[in-house]
């Protein structure tokens, strides 16, 4: 069996006017966490400076598969949830594999 390849996720957050500070700190404390999420080697923050509404999140993962079903089980959360409402549209996260 051919072992997995990392990947690098990038999730791209629109906030509503007004809410970018409330999402990146919502980001941030995912941010917290994620050194002791399996897989997950990197979580970083960033936003558009062309963009008041843009919060781009950089994440390297150990394989796509470990992302993702870590990401259903956050979406599917109460706290989740309130996050959500901060946002203009649905978090989608694109993955790029890394030689």
């Amino acid at each position: 069996m051919e072992p997995s390849k990392q990947v690098l996720v990038l999730v791209e957050a629109y906030a509503k006017p007004g809410m970018r500070e409330a999402v990146i700190a919502g980001f941030k404390r995912s941010q917290g966490a994620s050194s002791q999420w399996p897989g997950c080697r990197q979580f970083d923050i960033t936003v558009a400076p062309e963009r008041d509404d843009l919060v781009i999140v950089i994440e390297r993962w150990d394989s796509a598969a470990q992302h993702g079903q870590l990401f259903r089980q956050i979406v599917a959360g109460e706290g989740f949830k309130r996050f959500r409402e901060l946002l203009t549209a649905e978090l989608s996260p694109r993955y790029l594999e890394l030689q």
